[in-house]
């Protein structure tokens, strides 16, 4: 990755060139959640980042920094609160923080900017906090936002057929696809040094997966925090992933910002 393409790496001077230039700023809210016991806690904050740089690369745009704390963890999507590691902010916390950054960006020019979430907590809420920032700004010309909510799809309809040949035909949906198939094979492909891959394990569903329980119950939780087949990831499916993913979401900017 080009440092020319990192926020984090750049000056004032640099920053406030590219925002004059009218460059394309992508801002990935992160999360902190465990991921069974091969991944680590950040994969939700690292795979968005790992592919924000491939798609700036691409379009000549700017990562922004990471916002690594999101919504907390549900049973549903990430094993809830009975995991160590994994921490969660409120609701309103992650909006205003959300609404705080993107206030900030239009106040220094930023007029194209793609929000990208991986973390499915984080959903309505960074939703609003963008909702909130654009309202609070008015009628600034130029000025676009487009969220993306976890790109599997964005993906897949970039290279059809890829979710058929990564899971086979039992695969049950997206709703059990964590720190399994998908997330395991794109860190394994990204961030090497980081999967433990000798403690690579299957998993199953959380129960129960189309309502919530609140105190919500330790025992509907996968032991192990895995959803679903994770011994069937591998590096050469997580290749295909980042770049059906970085694929689909270089095409939205095209489509949005007319590059």
């Amino acid at each position: 990755m080009s440092t020319a393409n990192l926020w984090m790496d750049l000056t004032w001077p640099e920053i406030q060139q590219a925002a004059a230039e009218n460059k394309v700023l992508v801002f990935v809210v992160g999360a902190v959640e465990q991921h069974g016991p091969h991944l680590p806690t950040s994969v939700d904050a690292l795979l968005p980042m790992a592919i924000a740089e491939r798609v700036a690369e691409r379009i000549d745009g700017i990562v922004a920094p990471c916002t690594n704390y999101g919504y907390k963890s549900l049973l549903r999507a990430g094993g809830g609160p009975h995991f160590p590691g994994s921490l969660g902010l409120r609701g309103s916390t992650v909006m205003a923080m959300v609404s705080d950054i993107i206030a900030q960006f239009i106040q220094q020019g930023w007029r194209r900017i793609i929000v990208l979430d991986w973390h499915l907590e984080n959903v309505p809420f960074v939703f609003e906090g963008v909702d909130e920032a654009l309202r609070a700004a008015g009628d600034v010309p130029g000025l676009k936002v487009v969220k993306i909510d976890n790109p599997n799809g964005l993906g897949v309809a970039a290279q059809p057929g890829l979710d058929q040949d990564l899971f086979g035909d039992d695969f049950p949906g997206w709703v059990v696809e964590h720190a399994a198939i998908w997330e395991t094979s794109a860190m394994w492909a990204a961030f090497p040094e980081k999967v433990r891959i000798e403690k690579i394990v299957d998993g199953r569903p959380p129960e129960p997966l189309d309502y919530d329980v609140l105190p919500v119950p330790a025992d509907a939780a996968p032991a192990n925090g895995v959803f679903w087949k994770a011994t069937r990831a591998s590096k050469e499916k997580g290749e295909r992933i980042l770049a059906a993913v970085t694929d689909g979401i270089v095409a939205v900017a095209k489509k949005e910002f007319g590059l």
